[in-house]
């Protein structure tokens, strides 16, 4: 077990370390300067001294391994740097609209799952029947619309027709609970109801194969009700899956919900990434990227110790 999570933690640090210098080296890519983002547009000519001061000082003069070597040390350290247009600490921006980002990711994965279970449970146990033939059409529908044209269906039914709830901004948790369930049920819902077409038709695949197993076949025949089949012996080792994609999803949306943010005018991290490509502001970039990736990959290697609770075998498997 020890030496399981030991692989695990140095998978883990390798994949970051990677996706870092693969962020660097590409933004290091980009055209233009990055100390036009920093000096203020004016009448004339730069100030070549001005600006040959400024990249000295921000190290853009050094070797590309020299620049990288300097940034991952700071970051490691806990220092992202400071951004180009701001001047605040790239962590600092990060911090205060990831709680944003984490919430609206979480609400729509949560409320996915709850209806997704029990739709590919009923599904899976109805196979090829009326109920099957519906709930199949309905998710196959879903499957084939993209988030931001829900979030606009959305927009307009529920607030600009109905007016049962606000059509963009963001209440904080600390501000208001009422506010908060009002301004994340909108664009959660944009996001949810893609992420609850592919776990439904997941769960539905994997209990429609572990229907057929002989151990659900034998404790029909022992006379237990069909709910208590489906739910004790049949949805748990059908799971799996689920909770594979689940997790790949949480740190996927963490990243993800640029355009849903930017349609709800919601100020998390997704909307934040797009100003900084916008502005040129690098670092902030670089900063949030590295930091959504560390989320994922930490999200990942959490599924798989999941796995080792849920499934006894995989346990077994890795002592």
């Amino acid at each position: 077990m020890v030496k399981t999570l030991g692989l695990r933690l140095v998978r883990l640090l390798a994949t970051v370390f990677a996706v870092s210098f693969l962020t660097f080296f590409m933004t290091s890519l980009l055209p233009g300067d990055p100390v036009d983002t920093i000096i203020p547009p004016g009448i004339g000519e730069r100030d070549e001294v001005l600006v040959a001061q400024i990249r000295e000082e921000l190290g853009l003069n050094d070797p590309f391994l020299v620049r990288y070597g300097n940034w991952i040390g700071d970051v490691v350290q806990g220092d992202f740097g400071k951004s180009y247009v701001t001047d605040q600490p790239v962590l600092s921006e990060i911090t205060a609209r990831l709680p944003v980002t984490a919430e609206l990711a979480i609400v729509a994965v949560l409320m996915s799952v709850f209806l997704a279970i029990p739709l590919g449970i009923a599904s899976a146990y109805k196979q090829g029947k009326a109920v099957d033939n519906s709930i199949s059409a309905v998710v196959q529908f879903l499957l084939s619309v993209p988030p931001f044209v829900v979030g606009i269906f959305l927009i307009w039914g529920l607030a600009l027709q109905a007016g049962v709830l606000p059509a963009t901004g963001w209440v904080r948790l600390t501000e208001s609970l009422t506010g908060n369930i009002e301004s994340v049920i909108l664009p959660a819902s944009a996001l949810a109801l893609s992420q609850l077409a592919v776990f439904t038709r997941l769960v539905r695949a994997d209990m429609i194969s572990t229907l057929q197993e002989n151990y659900v076949l034998s404790a029909r025949a022992k006379g237990l009700t069909d709910g208590y089949v489906l739910f004790r012996h049949a949805f748990r080792p059908s799971s799996l899956s689920l909770i594979t994609v689940v997790g790949l999803n949480i740190g996927a949306l963490l990243g993800g919900t640029v355009v849903i943010e930017q349609l709800f005018a919601v100020p998390g991290l997704g909307r934040k990434l797009l100003e900084a490509i916008n502005t040129r502001d690098i670092i902030v970039v670089q900063g949030i990227v590295l930091f959504i990736s560390a989320i994922y990959v930490i999200i990942n290697t959490a599924v798989d110790l999941i796995y080792m609770v849920v499934d006894p075998r995989i346990r077994v498997k890795s002592a």
